[in-house]
């Protein structure tokens, strides 16, 4: 009987490259660049794309959202082009005359900064954040920015993300989802990827930004942020819902950055949730200082695990339309 390949399989030339980019990290000296790339990377909605859309809408930067190109050995030409709106051929011919994985990434990215006009380039992935040690490795001049956000608001967002998705295409209309995933998996997510960034902690080309000041001091944490990456401040970056088609796009991010999500785990989680957080990750959040001690509860006004989201406690109209700046 005959294999069945997904309609959305990576090309098979996309594999053979991927692994012969890995095998050859294993028998040739280090590739490096001298270049100084930005990452930015945390637990999924912890607020790295309302990141990504004020670094794009920077004068000198372009960041790129979820291209996942920093991930060795998975080369996927198609979905990397529908990512970051370079022509799939292109992107096949640099793949085919990179020798190394970090050379076509420096070479996508360059094209890209052309193409955009921009001299900088930056990335954001979530996963980045467990892709740090390749990071250095190949880009030792790298600027990476740790996402963090309370771990309980995290689990809440991620326990109903993705709320939307486009099944046509990326101008096709968003057709709203009925995600709800176990606060178990949610909470353990947070405590690894958060984990993965801190092991880093005093590396010079590591730091970190909480997602709450970001949205209670957007300025005040952006100008710390640019000190840190040597890019030049530029007002036009608190106006990132005004600013180009890649911003407008996302929903949620064509309002300026609010902060009624901040502590929208209260409403959210239920006490059963609430003794599974504890278990799973009530130390980490002690440590980053989130909490006192273990003895917080919720309002106590959310179920446990609604049929459909209409159980779910009752959201503000940002919230509701996807907008969590997150």
């Amino acid at each position: 009987m005959s294999r069945r390949i997904r309609p959305d399989a990576p090309r098979l030339k996309d594999r053979w490259v991927g692994w012969s980019w890995l095998l050859k990290e294993s028998l040739l000296p280090t590739w490096r660049s001298e270049n100084a790339p930005i990452l930015v990377g945390g637990c999924g909605r912890s607020g790295t794309t309302l990141v990504q859309v004020m670094l794009d809408a920077h004068p000198d930067l372009c960041c790129v959202r979820e291209s996942s190109i920093l991930q060795p050995g998975k080369l996927d030409t198609a979905k990397l082009a529908a990512r970051i709106g370079l022509p799939v051929d292109r992107l096949r011919a640099l793949a085919d005359s990179s020798a190394r994985h970090g050379e076509f990434v420096e070479r996508v990215f360059e094209e890209y900064c052309q193409v955009v006009g921009k001299p900088r380039w930056a990335d954001k992935s979530p996963r980045n954040v467990r892709r740090l040690k390749t990071i250095f490795k190949h880009f030792p001049k790298a600027r990476f920015v740790h996402l963090i956000r309370d771990g309980r608001d995290t689990a809440c967002s991620l326990r109903t993300h993705p709320r939307f998705r486009r099944l046509e295409g990326p101008d096709s209309p968003l057709v709203e989802l009925d995600t709800w995933k176990p606060m178990e998996d949610c909470a353990r997510r947070w405590v690894e990827d958060v984990s993965a960034g801190l092991a880093w902690r005093g590396h010079p080309g590591y730091t970190e930004l909480r997602y709450e000041d970001l949205a209670t001091d957007p300025e005040g944490s952006l100008r710390r942020i640019f000190d840190f990456l040597g890019v030049r401040w530029a007002p036009e970056v608190l106006d990132y819902h005004t600013k180009g088609e890649r911003s407008g796009k996302d929903p949620g991010f064509e309002k300026p950055v609010f902060t009624s999500s901040i502590g929208r785990w209260r409403k959210h989680m239920s006490s059963e949730d609430v003794r599974t957080f504890k278990r799973i990750a009530g130390p980490l959040l002690m440590e980053l200082g989130y909490a006192d001690d273990l003895d917080w509860d919720s309002d106590g006004t959310a179920v446990h695990r609604p049929g459909r989201r209409g159980m779910f406690p009752k959201e503000t109209s940002r919230e509701a339309s996807g907008a969590s700046n997150a």
